[in-house]
């Protein structure tokens, strides 16, 4: 049996999906899951109120047009929701009426940037959010996040944080992986931020350095840390230890100065 249903438009339609184009779900009463393109205001209110129900997973794909979210709010199956491409909304919703609720992603958002609506969650596993290539999002502050006690997988990318703080991170203390750009933050936050989550947390960021193997366009290391260099695997190898115990030594200090701030640290 077939669950899963595509209404991606083609490029010939103009970008635009109708409620005729949406009716097509009448055919398909089984179908758990689907993937939806192209819908306005309008037309996204006319597809959750008539099928939302159905669906146990949602795939928005640009649907730039869609400016309040809040019908999301009446689907008590949703399992998971993904949005890729939007320019109108600038809030999410009241998650904690999405019970069943335990992936969101978001990606590719011009306006949004405040996610207070994420600490509303009370059964969100899985929160992926940003931008898809290039790192434009800009957010106001991680905050909410730091009293989201579901969430154990937390992937993030951004431009900038404004408020600058890495913090609310910290007390995420069910989290199990964690991926955000490695030069978002300073090398000091990030140890600073080690010492501060469970060792048993899986991140590639939460380290002096990282590995990068893209043959033939480039081998090497990324440091961690806003303004660090990257290393060439056969020239800058002789540099790694430096950094490799400098982060060690932030964050030792780091472990043993629980109540110090990421800017506490001098070296």
């Amino acid at each position: 049996m077939n669950t899963e249903l595509s209404l991606i438009q083609s490029e010939m339609s103009g970008g635009k999906i109708t409620t005729e184009s949406i009716d097509v779900i009448q055919q398909h009463p089984d179908v758990t899951n689907i993937s939806i393109s192209d819908l306005t205001q309008k037309t996204f209110e006319y597809f959750i109120q008539h099928y939302g129900s159905q669906f146990e997973k949602i795939d928005f794909w640009k649907c730039k047009l869609i400016e309040d979210f809040q019908p999301l709010e009446s689907l008590d199956k949703i399992q998971r929701i993904t949005f890729y491409w939007n320019q109108r909304v600038e809030k999410l919703w009241n998650l904690s009426r999405s019970r069943a609720l335990t992936y969101i992603a978001f990606r590719s958002f011009t306006r949004l940037h405040d996610i207070s609506d994420i600490a509303t969650t009370t059964s969100v596993e899985e929160l992926q959010f940003g931008d898809v290539i290039w790192d434009k999002f800009i957010l106001n502050s991680l905050n909410p996040l730091q009293s989201c006690s579901t969430i154990r997988h937390l992937s993030f990318s951004a431009q900038k944080i404004l408020d600058g703080r890495i913090e609310p991170l910290a007390g995420m203390q069910n989290l199990e992986s964690l991926e955000f750009p490695p030069r978002l933050f300073t090398t000091e936050q990030v140890a600073w931020l080690k010492a501060h989550l469970p060792d048993t947390v899986q991140s590639k960021q939460l380290h002096a350095y990282q590995e990068i193997r893209k043959p033939p366009l480039f081998e090497g290391f990324l440091i961690i840390g806003r303004r660090k260099p990257f290393l060439d695997s056969v020239k800058g190898t002789g540099q790694l230890d430096k950094y490799f115990d400098s982060f060690n030594a932030m964050y030792h200090w780091f472990f043993t100065h629980q109540e110090a701030k990421p800017e506490d640290y001098s070296g």
